[in-house]
């Protein structure tokens, strides 16, 4: 993710998003009581894909586009508190990640990748039970995609 040209993993993983991104969008019409959450959401979805691609400024402008919307939805009362934070937390990495170092950045920056890889992770594990509890299967699965995205981006990076 981090090198010029798209893989096979890039190009997999780029369309999974995009097509987490149209599950939230289609949220987002349907759904005018949580419009601002799941535009967010989508806009996100289009963040990971452009950053796949490695368009990492891009998804960095497009992740704090999407924070905002977490922040506008919260405040019409379409998500918890704790939502909004993950929203938030989500779109701070996305925009954190271009400034990371692209060679190993030492400790604190392999710490901070652990740490981020295994929040997305726990909270894949969190979508992955939603999506086997539930009847509506495509919102979760979404999820589940930017979830399994972040966690093995930053993977990636330490």
């Amino acid at each position: 993710m981090h090198h010029a040209g798209a893989g096979l993993w890039e190009a997999v993983l780029g369309a999974a998003c995009l097509a987490a991104a149209v599950v939230f969008l289609a949220r987002a019409r349907r759904a005018p009581a949580h419009r601002s959450t799941a535009l967010g959401h989508g806009v996100m979805a289009v963040a990971m894909g452009a950053m796949a691609a490695g368009g990492h400024g891009i998804s960095a402008v497009l992740a704090a586009v999407s924070c905002l919307f977490a922040l506008a939805g919260r405040g019409r009362g379409e998500s918890s508190a704790a939502e909004t934070l993950h929203s938030c937390a989500a779109g701070a990495a996305m925009v954190l990640m271009p400034l990371l170092p692209r060679e190993h950045g030492g400790l604190a920056v392999g710490v901070l990748c652990l740490a981020l890889t295994g929040y997305f992770a726990v909270r894949t594990g969190t979508w992955w039970h939603s999506l086997t509890s539930s009847r509506s299967r495509s919102e979760p699965a979404a999820h589940l995609v930017m979830g399994a995205a972040m966690a093995t981006t930053f993977l990636t990076l330490v």
